[in-house]
């Protein structure tokens, strides 16, 4: 799955999707993630600004995308992976190094 935010293709940011209806890919953050994910967000990295709460708590994965794009823009999949080390995702770390890799 590819999303769009502000004209940037990311497809790794399919992966923080959460589709609790259907059934779960290992790809995805189940809820249990996506709220530690979201707290991390909250809090911000060392040396990058925090999101504030309000933006954060009632915000959906293609919300977050567009956070993380508008907060950290050139520094966000930096953020994105430093955070999902955090909620101990680090096979999705993987895949977006991967695909880094592939694109350069």
């Amino acid at each position: 799955m590819r999303l769009r935010s502000r004209g940037l293709q990311t497809p790794w940011l399919g992966h923080l999707r959460l589709e609790p209806l259907q059934q779960r890919n290992s790809e995805d953050l189940n809820r249990k993630e996506l709220k530690k994910f979201k707290l991390f967000l909250k809090r911000g990295p060392p040396g990058y600004p925090d999101i504030p709460e309000s933006a954060v708590e009632g915000a959906d994965t293609t919300d977050l995308v567009d956070l993380l794009l508008k907060t950290y823009t050139k520094d966000a999949l930096e953020v994105a992976k430093h955070i999902l080390t955090k909620v101990n995702r680090n096979d999705l770390v993987s895949k977006i190094d991967k695909y880094l890799t592939s694109t350069h």
